[in-house]
């Protein structure tokens, strides 16, 4: 008796049209196959493609008439599948840059190919996985540091060190020159970095200073990411103010971060900062959320309470009087505002 599994796969796939893969993946369309030639051949071979001089592929042009990372009509970003990451893939693809992204996550790697970038899967570490795409393009975003989910403390503060550090060396080592823009953190007070800022500091510590633009971001809101998470914990009454909330937190729109990116690739080297003026206290963002999500406004929580579920090097980020020195790329400009954003940036969380 023959068995079902495979007769019942036969069938499917003697159904399938062309361009559509085997019975593993029936009923899913292949990408079309875009042959390639690595290195600068490649690149002067895709300068002179129509789809190039049109920006993205389909003939369309891209907002603004192709303006901006003039020089650099290639890049490789690292950290896609995050919330700055994501909005760079789509600051970059806007601007008609032919965008290579790594993604670890099979979710994530399809969102970025529905979005238009070319996906490479496998992590910063693999770099026998990437590194030859990588090769092809004129510019690398560095946006992959090692993510810190709570509770975080000092021990998984000093992996994360090591991890990013690891990391910023195999761009480098990858980067053999070529410009390469890194997303740091800006997250400080009066006397300096907070703890939480070690990991990124670290990493733009590895990288090659001759050939590397550095932004550093504050916490970014959007879809995902740490503001998205208070948010969600307010709407499931899961989240309390910690400590008396008169603290300010320096705040960024993911898209205003993924500009300021963007305009780093075409400015002179250095370390440039981006931040939202005004920034609210923690009792202000909470108290906007809680109005615009029609959630009920939380008490407050002693920080030595919350260090048990968030761990101390987040609860001493949370209650920081933050402290950010604006010092952006030449030509950027801060355009996203909280109070009138930030819950629509929010939506679909």
């Amino acid at each position: 008796m023959r068995a079902r599994y495979g007769w019942r796969h036969h069938r499917r796939a003697r159904r399938q049209p062309p361009g559509v893969q085997g019975p593993r993946h029936a009923g899913r369309r292949a990408a079309p196959v875009r042959e390639r030639v690595r290195g600068r051949a490649g690149r002067a071979v895709r300068a002179g493609h129509p789809d190039r001089r049109r920006g993205r592929p389909g003939g369309r042009d891209p907002p603004g008439g192709g303006r901006g990372l003039t020089a650099s009509r290639t890049a490789f970003v690292t950290g896609g599948t995050g919330l700055v990451g994501g909005a760079l893939v789509e600051a970059l693809l806007g601007e008609g840059v032919e965008v290579t992204a790594l993604a670890r996550a099979p979710q994530g790697a399809r969102r970025l190919a529905d979005a238009g970038a070319q996906v490479v899967r496998g992590g910063i570490g693999e770099a026998d996985r990437w590194s030859s795409r990588a090769d092809d393009c004129e510019v690398i975003f560095h946006v992959g540091l090692p993510r810190m989910v709570p509770p975080v403390r000092s021990r998984h503060l000093k992996r994360a060190e090591r991890g990013a550090v690891a990391d910023a060396g195999i761009i480098r080592g990858v980067a053999a020159g070529r410009p390469v823009v890194m997303a740091s953190c800006a997250i400080a007070d009066a006397a300096g970095p907070l703890d939480i800022a070690t990991p990124a500091l670290a990493a733009e510590a590895a990288l090659d200073p001759h050939t590397t633009r550095v932004v550093r971001l504050p916490w970014a809101y959007g879809p995902s990411g740490l503001i998205c998470d208070i948010s969600r914990g307010l709407q499931m009454r899961r989240y309390r103010m910690v400590g008396p909330a008169g603290n300010r937190i320096a705040l960024i729109g993911a898209s205003d971060a993924a500009r300021a990116l963007v305009a780093a690739a075409s400015a002179p080297l250095g370390t440039y900062v981006v931040a939202e003026p005004g920034p609210p206290t923690q009792q202000e963002l909470v108290h906007h959320i809680c109005a615009g999500r029609s959630a009920p406004r939380p008490d407050h929580i002693p920080p030595r309470m919350a260090r048990m579920t968030m761990g101390s090097v987040v609860v001493d980020a949370l209650t920081a009087d933050q402290s950010v020195r604006d010092a952006p790329p030449p030509a950027f400009r801060v355009q996203q505002n909280w109070q009138r954003d930030l819950l629509g940036a929010l939506e679909g969380a």
